[in-house]
């Protein structure tokens, strides 16, 4: 099924994939760490050539549904969510 026609709840990522992408995170040491910044950073240079989201560039092992909820606040340290 492509990922687009995906409910919001068949969108989950799996922690294993969300666990390794917030430890390449580190790889970019001046880069803050809120929520905020590695949307702008990271995410938006994954996404804006595509113009899609975040889900739809992870690769599709990792993507299902979701089996829990993760709230942020975007001034809230990503590393620390994760």
């Amino acid at each position: 099924q492509d990922v687009k026609q995906r409910s919001l709840v068949e969108c989950g990522v799996s922690i294993d994939w969300l666990s390794r992408f917030a430890h390449s995170i580190r790889d970019f040491p001046l880069l803050p760490t809120n929520t905020a910044a590695v949307v702008q950073h990271l995410i938006n240079a994954c996404t804006s050539e595509r113009q899609c989201r975040l889900v739809d560039v992870v690769p599709q092992e990792h993507v299902g549904y979701a089996s829990m909820v993760i709230s942020h606040a975007w001034h809230g340290d990503f590393l620390e969510l994760v």
